[in-house]
């Protein structure tokens, strides 16, 4: 006897109907389901288990720090030119509470298990109902691929939660009275979205910057509900105004909507062409990168989405262009873009009921769906290069045991000056350790005048990059700007009473631009080098012995090895577990680093041993081709013309190697006879000879210059060219005896003209005269 209840008449009649698409292979079916979806757990793990990464990490952890000891405006209590309170003032404390409780495990513990949380959360078995459909993991994927620098406890995450509460805010139903849902239960629900949405913002403004975005996408959200009649938009316009509310609720007050604005438009305080190469710029500014990438193939997927719902106006239409319009302005707003995207999805998804598959009905959707979204999840860790950087604690380009080492013997005092925030972050992190070996000195204990971070926010970005770019070009005198100040960095530094510079080794360029000034290296191999002003005897001795590391590196038996594992929580590994960390970064900056410092032999030491590891670099090509380059131009600005070995280094990487070279070299490897000095020797048979040597030098190493049976030849120019590459080869090698013999052979058979002058230029660096300083 059939029911006469239409719920039990659709749940019997609904196996008949899926039954004539199953599969012909029901049994099997559930086991290929399954096992993609353990493959994108698979993916889940590598992306829970990457170390920490962000550029503010040691700020926010100083900041946190600042907190626990009692301010109140963290910022303020660090920073010489901060004057204002920040409404995320408790920003750092999470993470600092962590880190100085558990360490830097406890902070990747936490990590792991928000990942893992959230996994649990997408497979409940109260939400899935059934197995999660492909698509699902497919915009999960692309989700995490671009929020992976994002889940470490730092505000940049806590944006990205509080978004993804704010979209749930929105995806809730209404709660009207029906006849299954009494008064009382739709009172509570409202109150529950009322305090939901209040202590929302109360914690978002004290913990991260971003509450304007959250709050305009709720009204644009609100707006669009409005126009298409949802019955609960009264609500949500009561809701905005405790939002509202909420968000003032913090040390800056009702600033904080100015300061959010700031963090978020930072166009509106700094002028877009001061932005350009940060990570404020817009987000096509350049070669699009995969952040960028992957947030257009979800903005095709929501478009897609919406498109199919069919609703004259989408739920999320104003919002979707808010989201989209703070993307495209700012590439720091990627994040919090893409956290809506996918929410907004999935909630979509998960109230059509097109989240899960529970049955075996192969519709088009799913089968596509079963195709596209495995071979996402298999390609995608690979691709990204979460593979390459997986592991356990904190990034090698945060470790700060070498700034550390570098200023310890030093007595700082007065104020820092830092390029970028993470510069700034690790030295405020040092400088609690380093006030007490000047306690003893009647300078001022060291402070840090500013971070990037904080001069977006407030509007001291455009003074923060004169000083740099006065850093990079040497404009040390004062000079006139077009708005009628002053530029020059002595009068600004020396205004601030600055006697310590910390930079990026990320920044060659400014690295380069310190090289002939006053400013003198504390450490070499530092991923954030400090510089003091030559004569500064607080700092003299970490000076003195930075210059003899200098010498041994560019002209002694030194040679680069990729730094063996400790098991620390800088190491790849993390547990020792791999003997040797190999990083193909790592030596590009280390190379990149000594280059500008113009320690070239030392950079082409690093590039051989990293090109060996990885044939296939790109950078490493470029690194050894700018060595060469610059090698040869060297040799021109000495003597007029390039010996033929560097002439021929030189050309053979510019024509090998697929990186933009200056205007130029490029004509010069067309027409050997454009630019003066690049002329190309006559074709003889020695001149064949050092071209094959030359071949196969680029490609073994400067080994391939040094035949021992060049000491017994024939004399003569040609063969002096072949002596001289040997010679050049011996000092990049590290090989001082092996030179020796070389200057010898050359004393015994004098060069002339141009080769006699490099020759004589190669013994002065193997042979360096003492100065009166260093002989009292």
């Amino acid at each position: 006897m059939r029911s006469k209840d239409p719920n039990i008449k659709s749940t019997t009649a609904r196996p008949r109907r899926d039954s004539g698409r199953a599969s012909p292979h029901p049994a099997t079916a559930p086991r290929f389901e399954y096992g993609w979806q353990w493959l994108a757990i698979l993916f889940l793990g590598v992306f829970a288990f990457q170390p920490f990464s962000a550029d503010d990490f040691w700020w926010q952890l100083s900041r946190g720090r600042e907190v626990v000891g009692g301010s109140i405006t963290p910022s303020r209590s660090l920073l010489t030119l901060e004057t204002l309170a920040e409404a995320d003032w408790l920003g750092g404390l999470p993470a600092f509470s962590v880190f100085q409780l558990l360490g830097g495990n406890g902070l990747m513990l936490c990590r792991v298990l928000l990942v893992g949380g959230g996994l649990a959360w997408l497979l409940a078995p109260p939400r899935s109902g059934g197995m999660v459909h492909p698509w699902v993991w497919f915009v999960v994927t692309l989700a995490m691929l671009t929020l992976a620098e994002r889940f470490d406890m730092l505000p940049p995450m806590f944006d990205c939660l509080a978004i993804l509460v704010l979209v749930g805010l929105m995806h809730r139903k209404p709660g009207e009275p029906t006849g299954a849902v009494p008064w009382p239960s739709k009172g509570r629900k409202h109150a529950a979205s009322m305090v939901t949405a209040a202590g929302l913002f109360v914690v978002w403004s004290n913990l991260s910057p971003a509450i304007l975005a959250g709050l305009v996408g709720w009204l644009a959200f609100t707006f669009a509900a409005s126009l298409s009649g949802d019955p609960g938009r009264r609500a949500n316009w009561g809701l905005a105004i405790l939002m509202l509310a909420g968000g003032c609720i913090n040390p800056r007050g009702v600033f904080a909507w100015s300061d959010s604005f700031s963090a978020i438009v930072p166009a509106w305080r700094n002028h877009p062409s001061l932005l350009a190469g940060t990570p404020w710029r817009p987000l096509f500014e350049g070669l699009p990168n995969q952040a960028a990438i992957l947030f257009l193939v979800l903005t095709a997927i929501w478009v897609a989405t919406a498109t199919l719902n069919r609703q004259r106006i989408p739920r999320g239409l104003f919002c979707f262009a808010w989201m989209q319009w703070l993307a495209w302005s700012s590439l720091s707003n990627v994040p919090l873009a893409t956290t809506w995207l996918a929410a907004d999805i999935l909630f979509t998804w998960h109230r059509r009921g097109a989240w899960t598959i529970s049955t075996l009905g192969w519709s088009r959707s799913r089968r596509i769906g079963l195709l596209v979204a495995p071979l996402v999840i298999a390609v995608a860790p690979p691709l990204s290069g979460l593979l390459g950087t997986l592991g356990w604690g904190i990034d090698v380009g945060l470790d700060n045991r070498m700034l550390r080492i570098a200023l310890e013997p030093t007595r700082p005092y007065g104020t820092a000056f830092a390029d970028d925030t993470r510069s700034g972050g690790m030295l405020a992190w040092e400088i609690p350790q380093l006030r007490e070996p000047s306690a003893a000195s009647d300078s001022p204990p060291l402070q840090l005048q500013d971070v990037a971070l904080r001069a977006v926010i407030t509007g001291r970005f455009a003074e923060h990059r004169r000083v740099i770019d006065d850093l990079r070009q040497q404009r040390l005198m004062s000079y006139w700007l077009t708005d009628g100040s002053r530029g020059g960095y002595w009068l600004a530094l020396e205004r601030r009473k600055t006697t310590l510079l910390v930079v990026s080794s990320r920044d060659s360029e400014l690295i380069y631009g310190l090289e002939p000034s006053i400013w003198k290296p504390l450490s070499l191999d530092s991923p954030v080098i400090p510089y003091a002003a030559a004569g500064d005897e607080h700092y003299a001795r970490q000076m003195v012995e930075t210059l003899t590391h200098r010498e041994i590196v560019e002209f002694q038996n030194w040679q680069y090895s990729f730094p063996n594992s400790t098991g620390s929580l800088f190491d790849r590994d993390r547990w020792g577990a791999i003997s040797v960390i190999v990083n193909a970064d790592q030596a590009y900056r280390q190379a990149e680093v000594f280059r500008a410092m113009g320690l070239r032999y030392a950079a082409l030491r690093v590039l051989w041993v990293g090109r060996e590891a990885f044939p296939e670099s790109v950078p490493l090509a470029c690194a050894m081709t700018r060595c060469q380059t610059e090698l040869a131009e060297a040799e021109i600005a000495a003597t007029g013309r390039p010996s033929w070995f560097r002439y021929f280094a030189a050309t053979e990487a510019l024509a090998r190697d697929a990186c933009s070279p200056s205007l130029e070299v490029k004509l010069e490897v067309q027409n050997k006879s454009i630019v003066p000095g690049w002329v190309a020797p006559q074709k003889t048979e020695r001149n064949d000879t050092l071209r094959n040597r030359v071949a196969a030098y680029l490609q073994q190493g400067p080994q391939a210059l040094m035949v021992l049976t060049d000491f017994q030849t024939s004399r003569g120019i040609e063969h002096a060219q072949l002596m001289y590459a040997g010679l050049c080869g011996a000092i990049e090698l590290g090989n001082p005896a092996m030179a020796e013999r070389y200057l010898t052979w050359f004393t015994d058979n004098p060069p002339t003209g141009v080769l006699q002058r490099l020759v004589e230029m190669r013994f002065r660096e193997l042979h360096p005269q003492p100065t009166s300083d260093d002989e009292s």
